[in-house]
């Protein structure tokens, strides 16, 4: 009889431990998501994390305010939807320098209407964050330049482009993006393809989302998912966070990489010959490819931050032999532009590895020199 009270008293005790515990846990995350809401658009993001000292240097046209205005809109929020087939798009958004139709493209200067008119000559650009234009405003990216010129400098009046960089992509991605399009019936005149950092950096050569849906799919981790979600986690998973964790990649998987980014442009001029799809491919600048760091603001304040740019650095090594070793048929329609940047005594960048908006004109300036023979005469004005 003794130890059956002896038992009740431990049953209560644990009971009374755990619900404690457990109202705890409740208010802690309670606490922990009203700091959340209230300070999570404070906590430094993307170039934000440089300070307003340096951001002042990296934008010495823009007002302490706009520079605060523009880095939120760039890397705060960022919101992706499900896309089938290549896992994600970015969903809508307007903002004063950053503004996206719900289709996923970002907008530019005298942006055309969409669903496409057939009688404007349309022109969609692909690439990852660098074409998407991180750290800049809409009139200043890429693809905005490119339209600028054409229209306002060779009188190209209908030309029409779309800006589909989206953060993370790759070329696997793109020329998989371009698919959904066509099969939406959207069906540009050319398509251009600003690549190869991504496609040395991503990890594993994966789409950005692929740990996450492949533990779904085995029924794996669902309860450590869930968990992650809460409050407490989500603020731990950031102070233990070390930043980017992409491994230094061999000379082998490397090489892979380059002669799969080779085999996937094969693939996308399959596609756009069958549907009367000009294409081309841009060998993007970086900034560890013939470029002089003393002029990069944010690598001599923080080092650190082109760790992670390395794979690029070795893969455009092994690029340039396999570029200078192809035929005239396989090269005709790349445009190289890695080598752009060098003798440059200017910074061309607003953080590690993202253009500034004189730089993305340049950019702009050296495609358009390249596809702008390509352009069919109907669309040039008064024929």
């Amino acid at each position: 009889m003794l130890s059956l009270k002896r038992l009740i008293e431990f049953y209560k005790s644990i009971s009374i431990i755990l619900l404690n515990t457990l109202l705890l846990l409740i208010f802690l995350n309670l606490f922990l998501q009203l700091l959340i809401v209230l300070f999570e658009d404070k906590v430094p993001k993307g170039s934000m994390r440089f300070g307003m000292e340096t951001l002042k240097e990296v934008y010495p046209n823009l007002s302490e305010e706009d520079i605060l205005a523009l880095g939120h809109e760039s890397w705060y929020n960022q919101e992706f939807k499900y896309e089938p087939y290549i896992q994600f798009t970015r969903k809508a958004k307007e903002g004063k320098f950053l503004n996206i139709h719900e289709e996923g493209f970002r907008y530019i200067q005298d942006q055309c209407s969409y669903p496409l008119n057939r009688s404007n000559y349309n022109i969609f650009l692909f690439g990852g964050s660098t074409a998407f234009g991180y750290g800049i405003g809409d009139n200043d990216t890429i693809a905005s330049r490119i339209q600028y010129r054409l229209r306002n400098n060779y009188n190209f009046t209908s030309v029409c482009v779309y800006n589909f960089g989206i953060g993370a992509y790759f070329s696997i991605q793109e020329g998989i993006l371009l698919q959904n399009l066509i099969r939406k019936n959207q069906i540009p005149d050319m398509s251009i393809y600003l690549d190869l950092l991504n496609d040395y950096n991503a990890p594993d050569s994966q789409p950005k989302f692929t740990p996450q849906l492949s533990g779904y799919m085995a029924g794996k981790n669902k309860v450590a998912n869930a968990l992650s979600e809460l409050p407490m986690a989500r603020i731990a998973a950031y102070l233990l966070s070390s930043g980017d964790n992409r491994l230094i990649k061999g000379e082998k998987e490397l090489i892979d990489i380059t002669n799969r980014y080779f085999i996937n442009k094969k693939i996308i001029e399959s596609v756009s010959n069958n549907f009367g799809i000009k294409t081309y491919f841009v060998v993007q600048p970086i900034p560890l490819y013939k470029y002089n760091l003393s002029n990069h603001i944010v690598y001599n304040k923080y080092p650190h931050i082109l760790n992670i740019s390395m794979n690029g650095k070795l893969g455009y090594e092994i690029l340039r032999g396999r570029y200078d070793n192809l035929s005239f048929n396989d090269r005709k329609n790349i445009i190289w532009l890695a080598d752009m940047q060098e003798n440059r005594s200017e910074n061309l960048y607003v953080d590690s590895d993202h253009y500034n908006p004189y730089f993305s004109d340049e950019i702009a300036k050296e495609i358009v020199k390249s596809i702008k023979n390509s352009i069919h005469p109907r669309q040039i004005a008064g024929k």
